[in-house]
């Protein structure tokens, strides 16, 4: 059983930072704490990317729990198109 709230899926835009990972933990009703592995995966979207973080809680008696929270960064700021003018010798 996962003890507090399921990280949750959001969307972010390419320039801001990445949210730390959140501390996620599992109980069993009869053997109290659960081992509790991590993992991240980041998948190339073409204009963005998606970060899949997974933990998965085994008890005692090898059942599991998992729970996944997805980061999807996103590319929302249109090119910037700046001229630059060669220099020029006016009389």
């Amino acid at each position: 059983m996962l003890n507090g709230d399921e990280p949750m899926d959001m969307s972010i835009n390419c320039d801001e930072p990445i949210p730390a990972v959140p501390m996620v933990t599992f109980s069993d009703f009869i053997y109290g704490e659960a081992a509790v592995e991590f993992s991240e995966v980041t998948n190339d979207l073409g204009c963005g990317s998606q970060i899949v973080r997974t933990w998965t809680a085994t008890n005692e008696c090898e059942n599991t729990a998992s729970v996944n929270q997805v980061i999807t960064i996103i590319d929302t700021e249109g090119p910037v198109i700046t001229f630059q003018t060669p220099d020029q010798t006016i009389e």
